[in-house]
């Protein structure tokens, strides 16, 4: 006889997991052409700028561009780290190592800083439309001259083009890609619009209006400053992918992708593992799947991310299998959606005023 024989009370556990929050969105790597010593291919995360100088191929001819793009990084402050990774100095030769890397990578990466000498690469170029897919999480943020009619960007939803500075000691990119992956959504942390960030150790653009006016007109970013708010610092202009959306917008498409692709995933897997409430494709299993997926558009509006309050839809599970036969013998429901508004800013403001000699 066993001991549990003598027990008045057996008490079984089973146990719920949390989902692990993503850090995709807080990724970034910089593309060196030559500037380091470490092997190709072979991502390194840096923490400060001193650990660059510890791999630094100084005598290397784009060592000057890589450290201008390291150096402007950590200027915006040493609460986030970047990943550089080295793919040689021959240019196609290096867009296609970004290329196979990305097919299967060690790290995945939400963002990459390419070196200003691929600006307008064909290759470059055609690896920008491979990944513009909405479901694509992943942007290329690249300095550019645009002033001199290079528009090689415009409509590529994965290119973020920056006007470059005048200062080859200076990559504007750098700076708006810290920006761009310092968010971290939360109740008290809302993530806010990337048009008119406060830049660090970049120079505003010294150009007439006519020339901000083309940069604006084909989706190119540029540093100016908030003088016209009466505000000294240097701040991003436009804020916007080269497919003229707010970055703040393809932010939010992309974490409303991840966590509710987790949400669903995890309530799916502990569902499995709970014998107390399993999680069953029934009308009740699709209503819980639908609360989970609602969290997420909640947490969205909580976090600045999504506008107004969508609601989570979800067909029937009569309704679903009736239409759909096939789908309940393999597991399959494809009756969850939602309609939303990612969150933006304002770029433009028209106030009018009527002047009157009339006495109210």
């Amino acid at each position: 006889m066993s001991n549990d024989d003598y027990r008045i009370v057996t008490v079984n556990v089973s146990q719920t997991v949390g989902a692990i929050p993503s850090t995709l969105q807080q990724t970034g790597v910089i593309i060196s052409n030559g500037a380091t010593t470490l092997a190709a291919k072979t991502p390194k995360l840096l923490t400060s700028y001193a650990e660059f100088t510890a791999i630094a191929n100084d005598t290397a001819a784009t060592y000057a561009a890589v450290n201008s793009a390291v150096t402007t990084f950590f200027a915006q402050g040493n609460s986030l780290g970047i990943y550089i990774m080295e793919v040689g100095a021959v240019v196609d030769a290096g867009i296609d190592a970004v290329a196979a890397y990305m097919a299967d990578p060690d790290v995945r990466f939400y963002t990459y800083l390419v070196p200003v000498a691929w600006d307008g690469n064909a290759k470059l170029v055609t690896l920008g439309r491979n990944n513009s897919a909405n479901t694509s999480m992943v942007y290329f943020f690249i300095d550019t001259d645009a002033t001199a009619a290079k528009y090689h960007y415009k409509t590529i939803k994965s290119f973020v083009a920056t006007q470059k500075s005048a200062d080859p000691t200076i990559c504007n990119s750098a700076a708006a890609m810290w920006q761009f992956i310092s968010a971290s959504p939360s109740d008290i942390n809302k993530v806010p619009p990337m048009a008119f960030r406060y830049l660090i150790g970049v120079v505003a653009l010294v150009a007439k209006g006519s020339v901000k006016t083309l940069l604006t007109n084909n989706y190119v970013n540029y540093v100016g400053t908030g003088a016209e708010g009466g505000i000294s610092n240097t701040v991003y202009f436009n804020g916007m992918s080269a497919d003229g959306n707010d970055l703040t917008y393809w932010y939010s498409v992309d974490w409303i992708q991840i966590n509710v692709q987790m949400a669903l995933a995890n309530e799916i897997i502990n569902g499995s593992n709970n014998p107390i409430n399993p999680l069953y494709y029934n009308q009740d299993g699709i209503n819980r799947l639908q609360n989970r997926a609602q969290g997420v558009f909640n947490s969205g509006v909580t976090f600045g991310l999504v506008n107004g309050n969508p609601v989570v839809w979800a067909v029937p599970f009569r309704t679903y299998v009736k239409n759909n036969p096939n789908d309940y013998q393999i597991g399959r429901y494809a009756g969850l959606s939602c309609q939303y508004t990612p969150m933006r800013g304002f770029m433009k403001i028209i106030f009018n005023v009527n002047v009157t000699m009339q006495l109210s």
